[in-house]
């Protein structure tokens, strides 16, 4: 159950994001016969609708889905990371959120790192949930409970909260348990 409603938030949080445009002359996702593709503020299509799944644009990079896989395209439509990610987050700070599935089983758990914008792992996949960064902090969740990491992978808020959000205004949301 814990992680259903983990991949649900995961899911919420994806597509939540792609409805945001923080990019004055982005492409919007729009999906047409099925599939996913982009447009233009003026609503001309400018990359061919050809995903199972896409996000937003950030940082001159969007997540889309190609067949199981995720990967980043270019406002080209071009692949610039090719599609090997369970799961991709757009780019904030010069790092991404992906999952990687710890098995080959489809109920394998899915751990989370970051990775650059060449497709590399910055932070390797080792936490249970993980969100993009805002304002220089993620919020992460290990088995101990969700904390913050900074850039470089290190915990500077130990993982003993129940839940948290992403920083806004220096300042996040974060749950202790049997505190509303």
């Amino acid at each position: 159950m814990k992680k259903f409603i983990g991949m649900a938030l995961a899911l919420i949080f994806f597509l939540a994001g792609g409805l945001r445009a923080e990019e004055p002359a982005g492409l919007f996702p729009v999906k047409q016969n099925g599939k996913w593709g982009f447009m233009d503020r003026t609503g001309k299509l400018v990359i061919s609708p050809q995903y199972e799944l896409a996000g937003r644009f950030s940082e001159g990079l969007a997540p889309v889905q190609i067949g199981w896989r995720w990967g980043y395209v270019g406002k080209s439509g071009k692949v610039i990371i090719k599609p090997q990610f369970d799961s991709a987050y757009w780019f904030t700070q010069g790092l991404a959120c992906v999952g990687k599935k710890q098995g080959d089983s489809y109920l394998s758990p899915t751990q989370y790192g970051y990775i650059d914008k060449t497709g590399k792992f910055v932070i390797y996949p080792k936490f249970v949930v993980a969100f993009p960064f805002s304002q220089g902090l993620a919020a992460v969740r290990t088995e101990s409970g969700f904390g913050f990491i900074d850039p470089t992978g290190k915990m500077v808020l130990e993982p003993h909260f129940a839940s948290a959000s992403s920083f806004s205004e220096g300042m996040a949301m974060v749950k202790i348990e049997g505190l509303a």
